[in-house]
């Protein structure tokens, strides 16, 4: 997983301040049309 390639490679430089948070977040596409996701967030 993406989470687990940060870990490895970034680990020696820097520290996780937090665990993975999700963050909501709508996007509109066109007048009624909207799309919905969700991402997660790591803060290193």
């Amino acid at each position: 997983m993406t989470l687990d390639a940060l870990r490895e490679l970034l680990g020696p430089y820097f520290v996780m301040l937090d665990a993975p948070q999700n963050v909501e977040c709508v996007i509109r596409e066109a007048r009624r049309k909207f799309q919905h996701t969700v991402a997660e967030l790591t803060v290193r």
